[in-house]
């Protein structure tokens, strides 16, 4: 939530940026008292409210002695969240819920084949028109229409064919990899698509990616199969 408050609160305008963030920061810490509870665990929403503020207040007291100022900070912030009556509060708000459905994109793109026990849709379909549908409203601008990107993102994935077969040919430098992968992608009319030619490929890592070669450091693999996601779904 923290990343996507510094990306979406507006540099510019009415709202506090930093106190907005803030907020952000410190909104859920009250589970580090009595976890993340969710409606699988069986307790109702009242409840929930009741122990989260309850964690809420003994970290406020815990702070009160060693550090008070840290201590009114958290507090005073908790309740401008839960109250949601300030702009910098219904950001957060928006942030939250945005949040919430990055996790539902990514567990309907993740498992989008998956059937659920007794039933017939699969769990993308059911995230996707249970959960996501409607397109949730925001308060901020900037925050529909990162939702509205993300469900169109979300969309385009579920549409994909799931018959394809996708190879991995894994090997060290220089074992001809490349050779062969060409070769039986035109004999079986396969795409190929070569790591270590898309990495090499114009990208707005390109700088970071040719400094990590200099450096003889190896690529994050998140950065890699994020390039191979996206030279695959074109």
């Amino acid at each position: 939530m923290a990343i996507l408050g510094w990306l979406l609160v507006p540099q510019q305008g009415e709202i506090n940026r930093m106190e907005c963030i803030k907020m952000i920061c410190v909104h859920d810490v009250g589970e580090v008292i009595v976890a993340d509870v969710t409606p699988y665990d069986g307790i109702s929403r009242g409840d929930k409210q009741t122990h989260e503020r309850h964690g809420q207040e003994l970290l406020v007291y815990t702070l009160m002695a060693p550090n008070p100022f840290a201590a009114t900070l958290l507090r005073r912030l908790l309740t401008k969240f839960e109250e949601g009556n300030e702009l910098e509060a219904k950001m957060g708000h928006d942030i939250d819920s945005a949040e919430c459905c990055v996790q539902a994109v990514e567990y309907a793109r993740r498992y989008k084949n998956a059937k659920i026990e007794r039933e017939t849709k699969t769990i993308g379909e059911t995230i996707e028109k249970d959960f996501l549908t409607p397109v949730p409203k925001m308060n901020s601008l900037e925050a529909q229409r990162f939702v509205e990107l993300l469900l169109q993102e979300l969309a385009t994935s579920l549409s994909r064919r799931g018959d394809i077969c996708i190879v991995f040919v894994q090997g060290g430098p220089a074992v001809g990899k490349g050779t062969q992968c060409k070769r039986l992608a035109n004999e079986h009319d396969f795409h190929h698509i070569s790591v270590g030619e898309l990495l090499d490929e114009p990208s707005p890592f390109a700088d970071f990616i040719n400094q990590s070669k200099r450096e003889y450091v190896i690529i994050p693999a998140q950065l890699t199969v994020s390039l191979l996601q996206e030279a695959i779904s074109k």
